[in-house]
């Protein structure tokens, strides 16, 4: 492992640092992953390490001071894997877990502070999102939704078009990647199967409402970003949550 580390140190110091300057790297956020021989699917590792969060924050109470050697060791990974949706939406998961273990009175009044401030800052939020790359890609997806599904015929707005073809129905132009959770299902299972799967996600956020917090919306906020609909991941995981949360249901 050793030797592995200091192997990649270099071949990122050689690769980005020494050809490029750090500050430039920053500036250009994917050459810190995507130009390296050994780039990974940074967004499925940072979809996986959300899980153990999940994982970890629902079992909290059966958990003694090492649930802050999980965290932190989740958090290192998690920012390695350089995935800011997976990254930001772990954050999220933490914050909603602080809050959701306060008392009443507290945990609404700091709710409503934290959805107040973030709403306050919507404009600053979109433009951010709009001068990034990746960000820009997302917006023009969501803004073409509507015309593009009017586009199709009944049977394909209702059932899609299966879970290959699908995944290009709903794009920011034709023939590309849909890389986000909502247009993905529209387009795989049209908008009976999102109907269908957002009713069961809300069924059991209804039954489980911690697993609802800290599980159902931060996946769903990671969806605007990428999220494969059918990873059986956050499925299994959401699963064992639930058993944890209501083991005597079960």
């Amino acid at each position: 492992m050793v030797v592995a580390s200091v192997f990649l140190f270099l071949e990122f110091y050689i690769r980005v640092v020494y050809n490029y300057g750090l500050s430039f790297s920053i500036s250009n956020f994917y050459l810190l992953k995507v130009s390296s021989p050994f780039f990974f699917d940074s967004n499925g590792t940072g979809i996986y390490i959300l899980c153990l969060f999940c994982y970890v924050l629902c079992v909290f109470p059966k958990l003694g001071k090492e649930k802050y050697i999980y965290v932190t060791i989740l958090s290192v990974f998690q920012t390695l894997t350089f995935s800011r949706a997976a990254i930001l939406c772990s954050l999220i998961v933490l914050v909603i877990s602080y809050v959701y273990h306060l008392r009443p009175s507290l945990k609404f009044l700091l709710s409503a502070l934290i959805v107040t401030m973030l709403s306050l800052q919507v404009p600053k939020y979109i433009d951010l999102i709009s001068a990034d790359g990746s960000g820009s890609t997302k917006l023009a997806i969501f803004s073409r939704l509507s015309d593009l599904f009017f586009n199709y015929d009944l049977l394909e707005q209702l059932f899609g078009f299966g879970v290959e073809k699908g995944n290009f129905a709903y794009s920011y132009y034709d023939g590309s990647y849909a890389h986000a959770l909502i247009p993905m299902l529209l387009g795989e299972l049209g908008l009976v199967g999102l109907l269908s799967y957002l009713i069961f996600w809300l069924f059991w956020g209804v039954k489980s409402p911690k697993v609802f917090f800290t599980v159902f919306i931060p996946f769903f906020i990671l969806g605007l970003s990428y999220l494969p609909p059918l990873n059986e991941t956050y499925f299994l995981v959401a699963g064992i949550s639930m058993a944890l949360t209501r083991k005597d249901d079960f």
